[in-house]
């Protein structure tokens, strides 16, 4: 096992739970001395992976490519009210990584939204939350330059988007 598999193999089978609303499955497979538990776990963890990954490609094979890349905006910000909590940060690294440009994902959270942004070398996103917070545009929010969080009322997702392009 090296750093590569523990990254890119099984570190997303463990979050994968967590993600899909089982995060007491990974404790308990790493805490368990059954191997009755281990087993059920390890095979749930695996299948919970299989579905994420195919939520994650459904929601990519969705999105309306050329129409975010007419928009030219500086920043995707990409609102659906249907995408998993669990999957916002890996949605936001897909588009960072493919527009080459920092991305906030957004969804609904009860009566609120809830958002995750990875950004590139070039722009502070956590810099960025802290204007956010102190303009009154998000609720509340931290990160640090390369990725952040935040949740806000829907009445400010124009004001959002408006506010962070014009930032960039």
């Amino acid at each position: 096992i090296n750093v590569n598999d523990l990254g890119f193999f099984i570190g997303p089978i463990l979050n994968s739970g967590g993600r899909l609303g089982k995060s007491s499955y990974a404790t308990e497979l790493l805490s368990s001395k059954n191997s009755k538990i281990i087993k059920q776990r390890s095979k749930q963890l695996l299948t919970l992976n299989i579905k994420r990954r195919k939520i994650e490609n459904i929601i990519i094979n969705d999105l309306d490519f050329e129409k975010m890349y007419k928009k030219k905006e500086n920043v995707i910000i990409y609102y659906n009210p249907n995408i998993s909590e669990g999957l916002l940060g890996i949605i936001a690294a897909r588009l960072k990584d493919l527009f080459n440009k920092p991305a906030i994902v957004i969804t609904n959270s009860k009566n609120l939204l809830k958002s995750s942004a990875r950004s590139i070398y070039n722009y502070n996103i956590g810099r960025t939350i802290k204007k956010l917070l102190d303009n009154n545009i998000i609720l509340n929010g931290g990160g640090h330059n390369m990725a952040a969080g935040f949740t806000l009322k829907k009445e400010n997702l124009n004001l959002l988007k408006k506010f962070i392009n014009e930032d960039f």
